[in-house]
Parts: C-alpha cells; sequence; structure tokens
C-alpha cells in the first residue's frame, strides 16, 4: 500500500483552528483503524466543513 506522504498522526492543538484551515490540511492524510480483524486505512481524498448551529448558543438552540 502507498504510504502517501502524511504518515505523522494529528494531535488534539491541530484541530484548534479554523475549520478553513483544518480542512485542507486533512486532504491525503490516512486514518488508521485497528480492529480485531486487521487495520482499516482509507484515504481521505475530499472533506466538507460544516457551520454548526449551536455555537453561541442562541435563543433557539438553547
Amino acid at each position: 500500500m502507498d504510504k502517501g506522504l502524511h504518515r505523522t498522526p494529528l494531535t488534539r492543538d491541530s484541530f484548534d483552528r479554523s475549520v478553513r484551515d483544518v480542512a485542507p490540511d486533512l486532504l491525503g492524510r490516512t486514518l488508521v483503524r485497528r480492529t480485531p480483524d486487521g487495520v482499516i486505512e482509507p484515504r481521505l481524498t475530499e472533506v466538507e466543513a460544516y457551520a454548526c448551529f449551536t455555537y453561541g448558543m442562541s435563543r433557539r438552540s438553547a
């Protein structure tokens, strides 16, 4: 399997940025999930960013 360029694990701090900065940095990354049946390693080839209506807690979302 092609190991790609992004094999360094991301830290929680990597996500403490604007979604507009995080989303492009995720492209080409590989998610690694180890299960009893083996390892699953899908590569992110597309990302989408959505706003959360609960950010700021309006009357509607409280």
